[in-house]
């Protein structure tokens, strides 16, 4: 019986890992989808997967402990779930690049084509300032695949969707925050008509990508 116990736990543990090196392949994945992060965070699967591990753990005290940890284990689930943006999507699993475009139907002309629309359309329409625009949004206004437009953007860009949407608002960000017409805005304002959605996301990519704060970068604009 005790030898079955340790078999269950240990199977438990395992799948559990397993589980945690999916969590961390899937939220490279996110990067390469979506232009923010603020509502897709996977914290709460990470706190319900170490919490699946105590469940595990429980099934050598007692049946009654166990019910009690798997009614808030399923509590937990749906209390989270429910306040969830979509995580998932249809596109393929992270793969090495080679791989992933391996049988890829873009040729090259196709991808020069659609790269000089993806760069039109960013400059004329200013997409980046929908502060949640996924790579489905914009697939969809380039009329093509979303995965010809995620390989397009890694080829041409060396960058995932996230980091090349949020370059666009970094800059959009320094042209608004250089011109004397905006001093009596707040840089949050201005970051989130560039579209940022939250204070965090838009400090943390900032220092990030230009090495300072907001409030150094606009502390060292020349005054007029």
């Amino acid at each position: 019986m005790t030898v079955r116990l340790v078999a269950i736990v240990l199977s438990g543990f395992i799948y559990i890992g397993w589980t945690a090196v999916m969590l961390a392949r899937h939220e490279r994945r996110i990067l390469s989808e979506f232009s923010y992060q603020d509502k897709i965070d996977l914290q709460w699967l990470r706190i319900l997967t170490w919490g699946l591990g105590v469940i595990w753990l429980l099934i050598f005290i007692s049946d009654e402990v166990l019910f009690a940890g798997v009614t808030l284990f399923v509590f937990l689930i749906g209390f989270f779930g429910i306040r969830q943006a979509r995580i998932f999507t249809h596109h393929k699993a992270d793969e090495p690049e080679k791989e992933k475009y391996s049988k890829s139907g873009l040729t090259k002309e196709l991808s020069d084509k659609l790269y000089d629309s993806l760069i039109a359309l960013m400059n004329k329409d200013a997409l980046y300032q929908k502060n949640d625009l996924s790579i489905d949004d914009l697939a969809d206004r380039l009329d093509v695949h979303p995965n010809y437009l995620s390989q397009v953007i890694n080829e041409r860009e060396k960058k995932n969707f996230y980091d090349f949407v949020n370059q666009y608002r970094i800059e959009e960000f320094k042209k608004l925050a250089a011109n004397p017409k905006n001093r009596h805005l707040t840089l949050l304002a201005l970051a989130f008509e560039c579209g940022f959605n939250s204070k965090s996301s838009f400090n943390r990519y900032f220092k990030k990508a230009t090495g300072q704060t907001p409030s150094e970068y606009f502390a060292a604009l020349p005054k007029h």
